[in-house]
């Protein structure tokens, strides 16, 4: 009897992630207005301690070009609290 419940509630959770994963697939298309880029992991400091470390660097425009390379000539990111949008 408890097998049987076991069962029963990882097939309930399995199919509700499917039924996530499904969702988000169908909800966010190819053709996205958002640009690539990340937020970084703290909402106010975001990727700020990357951007002054590669400003003390010897190449300071290290951080730009970086994200250039993995997102292409628009991103997002977020510095000293505020969210940029970069477009070449």
């Amino acid at each position: 009897m408890e097998v049987l419940l076991i069962l029963a509630v990882t097939a309930a959770i399995f199919c509700l992630f499917k039924i996530r994963n499904w969702w988000n697939f169908n909800s966010t298309t190819k053709s996205s207005q958002i640009p690539l880029g990340s937020f970084g992991i703290f909402p106010f400091v975001g990727e700020t301690i990357h951007f002054i470390s590669s400003a003390y660097s010897d190449r300071p425009e290290s951080f730009v070009n970086k994200r250039r390379r993995t997102c292409g000539k628009v991103f997002k990111s977020h510095l000293l609290g505020v969210r940029y949008y970069s477009v070449e």
